[in-house]
């Protein structure tokens, strides 16, 4: 004999638009996570931008996703909350070139969002085996800061940070780090 108890709780409409334009953003990926981060549940913006959870109850994380945006996360209290209008952007970018010395076998680039009560960002990484240009997208506007750690031939490492690199909404900011490296 099978036996399922269903629990009581409500209702939450999300709708997630452009920042920008208030365009509804379809097939947006919407999470509700619960405070240890693990999925509770998953679905998927409609055409009109438009998402419905049911049966939640708490206090919940949203989180959504969707390429060409920046993430986007905010805590929800169910108690209080039955509609939430979610506006995200489509970020902004960090691009430049990174030189190797005859010293440097490879390196590694940690670009690090400066606000960490700010769970929509997490530390994003570029491994570069050479010189070569590199790029980061998506990214929620605001301060960073960027770590240039290299492995040297003679087994060393070197680390050097790159403070407060501010990314504008929609907008690529280009930086020199032979300039950061020869400090």
């Amino acid at each position: 004999e099978l036996k399922i108890k269903l629990t009581a709780g409500e209702n939450v409409k999300i709708k997630v638009v452009d920042i920008i334009s208030n365009r509804p953003i379809a097939f947006a990926m919407v999470e509700i996570n619960t405070s240890d981060f693990s999925i509770y549940q998953s679905l998927q913006t409609n055409n009109s931008g438009e998402v419905l959870f049911k049966h939640l109850k708490g206090k919940l994380n949203l989180k959504t996703k969707i390429d060409k945006y920046a993430p986007y996360t905010t805590e929800l209290d169910i108690s209080q909350t039955k509609e939430v209008l979610v506006k995200i952007s489509k970020g902004g970018g960090l691009k430049g070139y990174l030189a190797f010395d005859n010293n440097v076998s490879n390196s590694t680039l940690c670009l690090e969002f400066s606000d960490k009560s700010y769970q929509g960002n997490y530390d994003k990484f570029h491994n570069i085996v050479e010189a070569s240009n590199f790029e980061f997208f998506n990214l929620t506007p605001g301060e960073y800061s960027l770590r240039i750690i290299q492995k040297l031939k003679d087994g060393k490492e070197s680390t050097k940070t790159m403070p407060k690199i501010i990314i504008e909404n929609e907008k690529v900011t280009e930086i020199n780090l032979d300039e950061v490296l020869k400090n």
